[in-house]
């Protein structure tokens, strides 16, 4: 199924990395990513996968474009037939919109200043694209001794939904579909805890339902408004899910992380610190208003309105559990409500040998940490992968100087950025931790 790029040449091994030549090289992947505008809207992401396989191609590596719509194309690429559960390196290589005028340095230009490195996409997610792609590479040159298959997939669209992205190559590689490891985005960076160090890994996602909340009423006349607007009554609605408070819930997940940490979610030090949010975030549902529409008329009042809501689920809250609720909240409500989408959450198992791999390593290569796991901030799309295998890990590796929050200061902000010992440490990990776990 598979595009042969050609006949194979040299290619690193294991006791490369970290030379000269190696960082050399594995930056040079990274900023060349940097460089390539793919901006969603409109993406283009076809520009880096070309990028991708020109290097793929150089060393014969089986790969695959799979454009989903003009310019919007996806990569995938394949290397061993081992007998083991294989390996799935998941990146997107598209990026939110930057605007030029409000960057120190432009975005597009890769520029390394007092050893940062400036760019949209540093941390999300071309960063994880060039450490994995280093990672790939030189599992080339150990071809024959891999334990199992590893896949190489760079999406589009992902910043956009994933439509154009993850959501059609999981259907058109049915082999992704698996029940291995999924190395994707959304955790690696460190934190200080009490003198302590630590290192998050995303090991779960939150659930998404989405509902349509619609109201009617009668309509008129700005100047002879009616008593009973469609607007007050979806109002209404809105009203009482955003004051309902959400139990606290515990996971496998939370409870783990509370037991590592030592926090507790109630403790003044939680409370009055970044990780409140975490905290927050891991141990209570939510909701968000995504769109309200209440007629586009000057001087006339509508007879209909309508309210986008989406749901974020802890990972096993079921469409069950929504649809009680929001019977317990607008059963009586002038409003009526229909669950349009749902996805469900899902957890990683916290024990297993790739995440012992990736402390390991971290601490071979100079940040001696705690790995962590925890339950990502945001959606990705490993979330595709969560039917098919409990092993997928949010995992990009970075030194103290970009830590958790300062990493959420700058991802989709004005001047992303990344240090450049802290890229070539997280190349570094990636590439031991493939090489452990794969070559036999």
């Amino acid at each position: 199924m598979l595009r042969d790029g050609g006949s194979p040449q040299a290619v690193a091994s294991i006791e490369a990395i970290g030379t000269p030549a190696w960082e050399r090289e594995s930056l040079a992947l990274f900023t060349g990513l940097l460089r390539i505008d793919t901006s969603n809207p409109p993406g283009r992401e076809l520009d880096a996968v070309e990028f991708i396989r020109e290097r793929l191609d150089r060393l014969g590596i089986p790969n695959e474009t799979l454009e989903t719509a003009p310019g919007r194309a996806n990569l995938i690429a394949r290397l061993g037939k081992g007998s083991k559960p294989p390996l799935i390196l998941l990146s997107h290589l598209d990026v939110v919109p930057a605007d030029a005028e409000k960057w120190s340095y432009p975005p597009f230009e890769a520029i390394e200043a007092d050893g940062v490195i400036y760019g949209r996409g540093a941390l999300d997610t071309k960063q994880l694209t060039a450490m994995q792609l280093t990672a790939f590479l030189m599992l080339k040159a150990h071809e024959d001794q891999l334990d199992r298959t590893v896949y190489l997939v760079a999406t589009a669209d992902e910043e956009a939904g994933s439509r154009l992205g993850m959501a059609q190559v999981i259907e058109a590689y049915p082999e992704l579909q698996s029940d291995g490891y999924v190395i994707s985005e959304g955790g690696g960076f460190p934190l200080l805890l009490s003198g302590r160090s630590l290192i998050l890994c995303a090991a779960g996602e939150k659930g998404v339902c989405t509902v349509r909340l619609t109201a009617e009423g009668p309509s008129g006349h700005a100047s002879c408004p009616p008593d009973e607007q469609a607007m007050f009554r979806l109002a209404e609605a809105l009203g009482r899910l955003a004051n309902y408070a959400f139990p606290k819930k515990y996971t496998a997940l939370s409870r783990n992380f509370i037991l590592e940490t030592g926090l507790s979610p109630d403790s003044e030090q939680v409370i009055e610190s970044t990780y409140n949010n975490l905290m927050q975030y891991m141990l209570y549902d939510g909701l968000m208003v995504n769109d309200v529409r209440v007629g586009d008329r000057i001087n006339v009042i509508p007879g209909r309105a309508e309210a986008m809501i989406e749901f974020r689920l802890l990972p096993g809250t079921t469409v069950r559990e929504v649809e009680r609720l929001m019977i317990q909240l607008l059963g009586d409500a002038d409003a009526a409500w229909e669950i349009v989408g749902f996805e469900e959450g899902y957890e990683s198992s916290i024990d297993g040998e790739l995440l012992d791999l990736f402390e390991r390593n971290c601490r071979a290569y100079g940040l001696d940490a705690k790995l962590v796991p925890f339950l990502a901030l945001g959606r990705t799309d490993g979330r595709f992968m969560g039917p098919y295998t409990d092993g997928i890990y949010g995992f990009s590796p970075t030194l103290l100087e970009d830590h958790f929050a300062a990493v959420l200061e700058r991802v989709h902000q004005h001047d992303e950025r990344i240090s450049r010992d802290s890229y070539l440490f997280g190349a570094k990990v990636l590439a031991k931790s493939l090489i452990d776990l794969c070559v036999h």
